[in-house]
């Protein structure tokens, strides 16, 4: 549940990032504080629940691993895009 959480919030980082839709900040804020809850909440149930509902965890491993990819992956397009050089 906590992957598809990171997910979803990825997504709206997305939206934010790739099309011109301007939110008021508190909406932003509110959308992007799942981020770090969901990476957070997936890793910790994922490798707790290793014992017990295998399936589940690696999905919720699986979908945290694949928000960290895809995030790492539009900063580097947003990067290369605005350039910023690191």
């Amino acid at each position: 549940m906590f992957g598809l959480v990171a997910l979803a919030a990825f997504a709206w980082l997305w939206v934010l990032s790739a099309t011109p839709l301007d939110p008021p900040n508190w909406v932003r804020i509110l959308g992007l504080v799942f981020l770090p809850i969901g990476l957070l909440g997936a890793v910790v149930t994922g490798i707790a629940g290793l014992r017990g509902a295998r399936g589940w965890a690696v999905f919720g491993l699986v979908a945290a691993g694949l928000t960290i990819v895809a995030f790492i992956v539009l900063n580097i397009r947003f990067s290369e895009r605005h350039g910023y050089r690191g």
